[in-house]
C-alpha cells in the first residue's frame, strides 16, 4: 500500500513536467479551416486573432471562446485569408505563451510537377563551392537570377525558348545584351563610352 501511494504521488508530480514541453497552442491549416489544439485545461479558453503589425495598438479580437482541448474556425474572413495571421491563447484573461502562426501545413494539397520535390529546405544565399555545399547538406542555393525579366510572354515566336510540362516558354534577351544595345544607342556622350569600356574590360 505504501509503495502504491508513493508511485501515485510521483506520477502526480511528474505529469506537469511531462507536459512542459508541449506548446500552449498548435495551429494546423486545411483548405477551408484553421484547427487549434492545446493541452487539456480547466476553464474557458479564448483564441484571439492579433494585429499583424507588432506596433499596432490593441489586443486583437476574440475569434473563438469555449471549453475543450481544441477548436476549428473558418480559414477565410470574406476574401481575407487567415493563413498568415497570428493568434494567441488566453485562459482566465492571461495570455499563455507568445503569439503563434500556423505551423502545420500537412493537410494542404501539394502541387506535383516534372521537377519533383526538393530534397530538403536547407539553402544558402552565396554558394562558392558545390562540393562544400553538398557536404554541409544544402539542398538549394540562391543564383540571383531574375526569372521575371528572362521570360518572354509577348513574342509569338521568341528567338530562344524551352519546353516545360508541355508548354513552350520564351526567353528574352539577357541583361548583358540589353546593356550593349542601350550603349550602342547612346554612344554620342563621352560618359556612355566610358561606361561601355568599363563593362567590356
Amino acid at each position: 500500500m505504501t509503495f502504491l501511494r508513493c508511485l501515485l504521488t510521483t506520477l502526480v508530480f511528474l505529469c506537469p513536467l511531462l507536459r512542459a514541453d508541449e506548446p500552449p497552442l498548435r495551429i494546423a491549416v486545411t483548405p477551408d479551416s484553421l484547427r487549434f489544439a492545446w493541452p487539456p485545461s480547466a476553464g474557458k479558453t479564448e483564441i484571439r486573432e492579433l494585429p499583424l503589425h507588432t506596433s499596432a495598438a490593441g489586443e486583437g479580437h476574440v475569434l473563438w471562446s469555449g471549453e475543450g482541448p481544441g477548436a476549428t474556425v473558418p480559414r477565410f474572413d470574406g476574401k481575407r485569408d487567415r493563413l498568415f495571421a497570428k493568434f494567441e491563447r488566453r485562459l482566465g484573461g492571461k495570455a499563455l505563451g507568445p503569439p503563434q502562426h500556423v505551423t502545420d501545413f500537412s493537410a494542404l494539397p501539394q502541387r506535383t510537377n516534372s521537377l519533383g520535390s526538393l530534397a530538403n529546405k536547407k539553402g544558402i544565399a552565396c554558394l562558392l563551392d558545390v562540393e562544400d555545399g553538398k557536404a554541409l547538406g544544402f539542398g538549394q542555393s540562391n543564383q540571383n537570377i531574375d526569372i521575371g525579366r528572362r521570360i518572354d510572354w509577348q513574342s509569338v515566336e521568341p528567338k530562344l525558348s524551352f519546353e516545360f510540362e508541355g508548354r513552350k516558354i520564351g526567353l528574352g534577351p539577357s541583361p548583358l545584351d540589353t546593356t550593349r544595345r542601350r550603349a550602342r544607342e547612346s554612344r554620342t556622350t563621352q560618359h556612355t563610352r566610358r561606361f561601355w569600356r568599363s563593362i567590356a574590360y
